[in-house]
């Protein structure tokens, strides 16, 4: 009965797995990392639901600046400067990690540039921090589709 529904426990685990065919017929298979049938039960109701929004109603789903970043990598993988640009996300997590893509704003791009001031980083260095979030969210923006606006982010002068 449990698999009908898309919901099983695995021999290996303590947590309920969860393996449905979501409304965009994407097939969804992890750990709902819960050992509470009826928390893994809601947990694929509401994949379902924001899936149904998304399709159907044009709601976007909110995805995270993790979830971004992890993407991000991800593509710009080849890069000769790919150490650089893990650093830098690295060092942009502790403002941003815990943010949606459509809660970062000019307040959040401020507090970047106050970081960067009060630990007396130079303006390049500063706006190296600014251009990765300028690209990140344009991606997310206009390849990605995954946001509907972002704020402008102007560099620092020097």
């Amino acid at each position: 009965m449990a698999r009908a529904r898309g919901i099983y426990r695995r021999g290996d685990s303590p947590y309920w797995w969860i393996d449905v065919v979501l409304p965009d017929g994407r097939r969804l298979r992890q750990s709902a990392k819960t050992a509470k049938r009826e928390e893994a039960e809601a947990l694929v109701a509401k994949l379902k639901g924001e899936v149904f929004k998304a399709a159907h109603l044009g709601i976007k789903a909110k995805r995270s600046w993790k979830e971004a970043v992890v993407r991000y990598l991800a593509l710009k993988s080849n890069l000769r400067s790919i150490r650089d640009v893990r650093t830098i996300c690295r060092k942009l997590d502790p403002i941003l990690g815990e943010l949606t893509l459509d809660q970062i704003n000019g307040d959040v791009i401020h507090k970047i540039i106050e970081n960067g001031v009060q630990r007396q980083r130079k303006a390049a260095t500063i706006n190296r921090y600014l251009a990765l979030t300028r690209g990140l969210l344009r991606m997310a923006r206009d390849e990605w589709q995954w946001i509907d606006s972002m704020p402008k982010i102007r560099m620092l002068r020097g």
